[in-house]
C-alpha cells in the first residue's frame, strides 16, 4: 500500500514561487563577464636583450606566455636558433619603433630555422613591428600558416630569406604595411 507523503505544517504547498531563476539579462550579463574574464588575466610579457626584463630572447616568452598575452619586444637584434611557434595560442607579438614608426627589432634566422610558426590561430592574434630575416626551411622562408584564419601582420618587413616570405596553408592572414 502507498501512503501520501506528509507534509511539514510550516511548509508551503508550493515552493516554486520561493526559487528565483535567473533572467535572461541577468544570463547574458554573465556571459558577458565570463568572457571578459580572459581579458582581465592578459599580461604583457617583456623581451630585450639585456636582461632586465622578462625574457631574453622571443621563442621562450612565447612558450611561456598564455592565451590572450601580449609579448613586448624591445629593439635589437635577436637570433633564433628554432622558430616562435604559436600553436593554437592566440597572442600580441609587437616589435619596437624608431621615430618614423620603422620596425626596430630584428629576428634573425641564422639561415638555419624560419621565423614564427602561425598553426590555428583567430583574429586575436597579430604580429607588428618585426624584420624578419634570413630565415630558412624546406617549406617557408620565414612564416608558415595552416589554419591562421583572421590572423593580422602589421608594420613587418620579410627579407633575404630562403624559399620566399609566407607560406599560406588553409589559412586567410591579412597583411598590413
Amino acid at each position: 500500500m502507498v501512503r501520501p507523503i506528509m507534509q511539514h505544517p510550516t511548509m508551503h504547498q508550493d515552493i516554486t514561487h520561493h526559487i528565483a531563476l535567473p533572467s535572461s539579462r541577468w544570463l547574458a550579463l554573465c556571459a558577458v563577464i565570463a568572457g571578459c574574464a580572459s581579458l582581465v588575466h592578459a599580461e604583457t610579457v617583456t623581451v630585450c636583450l639585456g636582461g632586465s626584463c622578462d625574457f631574453t630572447g622571443p621563442v621562450t616568452a612565447v612558450e611561456a606566455a598564455a592565451e590572450g598575452d601580449t609579448i613586448e619586444i624591445a629593439a635589437g637584434t635577436y637570433l633564433l636558433s628554432s622558430p616562435i611557434s604559436l600553436y593554437n595560442k592566440n597572442l600580441v607579438i609587437r616589435g619596437a619603433v624608431d621615430a618614423n614608426g620603422r620596425p626596430t627589432n630584428v629576428l634573425n634566422g641564422q639561415n638555419t630555422t624560419y621565423h614564427i610558426n602561425l598553426i590555428v590561430q583567430t583574429s586575436a592574434t597579430v604580429i607588428e613591428n618585426l624584420v624578419l630575416t634570413n630565415g630558412r626551411s624546406t617549406v617557408a622562408g620565414s612564416i608558415y600558416t595552416f589554419g591562421a584564419n583572421g590572423t593580422m601582420l602589421r608594420n613587418c618587413s620579410v627579407r633575404g630569406n630562403q624559399r620566399g616570405a609566407i607560406k599560406f596553408n588553409s589559412s586567410s592572414v591579412t597583411l598590413i604595411s
